[in-house]
């Protein structure tokens, strides 16, 4: 109905503005104000607000023309709210405890529809269905086929949005990340923090490489040409330098994560930055010795250089000098990886799949990957964000944690192993 409205403009600011604090959207348009809404009414939120005129004829990563900085903020902190609930195997449960088919295949859609793989929901749906093809109310009792509950289940099942079905009649629409009218317009929720090298130096470290592994070549040979004449200790320390110059070629490609040291500074904040600034933790969890390589705890203080002004979840991890990097297809609306973990050459020991690897293009893995969580710094506990770190932001004087939960589930992810305490908030 947006979409074919002559004027959606009243009807989108109306839904923009009851959108709840966690980025879900209430049951009922009436609700004011609310912390946390309906999982349902944030997925028909979603394709509402994603849907677009056919006679819109961009790209469909284009940013349409009049799309407010709201209605693109909104659709991503949806989105990503949208991704807390369902399981490792893509289904949302009900109160119960068990599966809740029509609700998963609407979530499953709305994600599908703002260009996430669905494909897990279709399969772990397809499972799920009776022998004549339907589903029933409760998939795991014995109860008959039930028309409304297959109809709802069907988007599920195709792990497809009827807006983006093959010569679907509904409006088309667009696909996430958004690029701006124009390249003036900065306009786009691709990650930013790892900038890819420029293509001459990408062809001149390759040369490089090259060179030094040809001219390794000729020094063996020349070398084993000398052996048979000379011998001894001089050919000893030739063939040392030999193997420092093959280790050299062969580490040209590597590239270092290490905490930027001019940005912020270790442990808890203090001074005047305990009122102002974030505490950063960083818990690697599992990821700390995997593949031999340690990962301790990092805590960090996140200073903010204009006391006063927003800060996001991101900016506050940059601001620490913590390298973050975001997915190919979403940017930094999912953090992929901290300090370079996981890395791409790094096996994930999954239990569904022991030889795992993250790639970054899309998501990372829903039982492989960053939990983000805070804390206001009175020394509670830890809270689980339902927002995107790139959507939320950080309160002053209070603690960002992100742990690292590898296979667990919504509700046995760790929170990061240190109190978020800050004196300054304890002591009054």
């Amino acid at each position: 109905m947006l979409a074919t409205a002559a004027d959606p403009g009243v009807a989108v600011e109306l839904l923009l503005s009851r959108q709840c604090a966690d980025g879900t959207f209430p049951k009922h348009l009436d609700t004011m104000e609310c912390g946390s809404g309906d999982l349902a009414a944030t997925a028909s939120a979603v394709t509402a607000l994603a849907a677009r005129p056919f006679t819109d004829a961009a790209p469909a990563s284009k940013r349409p023309d009049g799309w407010s900085e709201r209605r693109v903020s909104a659709v991503v902190s949806a989105v990503t709210a949208l991704g807390v609930r369902p399981t490792g195997e893509g289904l949302v449960t009900g109160e119960a405890g068990t599966p809740d088919v029509a609700l998963s295949a609407s979530v499953a859609a709305a994600r599908q529809v703002a260009g996430l793989d669905a494909s897990g929901t279709a399969r772990s749906l397809g499972k799920l269905a009776r022998a004549d093809g339907g589903f029933a109310k409760e998939p795991e009792g014995d109860g008959a086929t039930d028309f409304p509950t297959s109809l709802a289940a069907a988007p599920g099942v195709a792990g497809r949005s009827w807006l983006t079905a093959a010569d679907s009649p509904l409006s088309p629409a667009l696909r996430l990340p958004l690029s701006g009218a124009d390249a003036a317009s900065g306009t786009q929720l691709r990650a930013t923090a790892q900038p890819a090298l420029p293509p001459w130096l990408m062809w001149g470290l390759t040369g490089l490489a090259g060179s030094l592994l040809l001219a390794a070549i000729v020094l063996i040979f020349l070398l084993r040409r000398f052996i048979k004449t000379k011998g001894g200790l001089v050919m000893r320390k030739l063939l040392a330098v030999t193997s420092v110059l093959i280790g050299l070629t062969i580490a040209v490609p590597a590239t270092a994560r290490a905490v930027d040291p001019a940005k912020g500074y270790a442990g808890v904040c203090t001074g005047a930055d305990a009122r102002t600034g974030v505490t950063v933790v960083v818990d690697f969890q599992e990821l700390d010795g995997n593949g031999g390589t340690a990962a301790p705890t990092i805590t960090r203080c996140s200073p903010n250089a204009n006391p006063g002004t927003a800060r996001t979840g991101i900016k506050a991890l940059q601001d620490a000098g913590i390298a973050v990097a975001g997915t190919a297809k979403w940017g930094l609306g999912f953090v992929c990886r901290l300090e370079g973990r996981p890395a791409a050459t790094e096996t994930l020991p999954l239990t569904t799949n022991p030889n795992y690897k993250e790639a970054c293009v899309i998501t990372p893995s829903p039982v492989a990957y960053w939990g983000y969580w805070y804390a206001d710094g009175s020394g509670s506990a830890w809270t689980y964000s339902s927002q995107g770190a790139l959507n939320r932001n950080v309160v002053p004087g209070g603690f960002e944690g992100w742990s690292f939960s590898l296979n667990k589930s919504a509700s046995t992810n760790p929170p990061p192993r240190v109190t978020p305490s800050n004196p300054a908030r304890t002591v009054q």
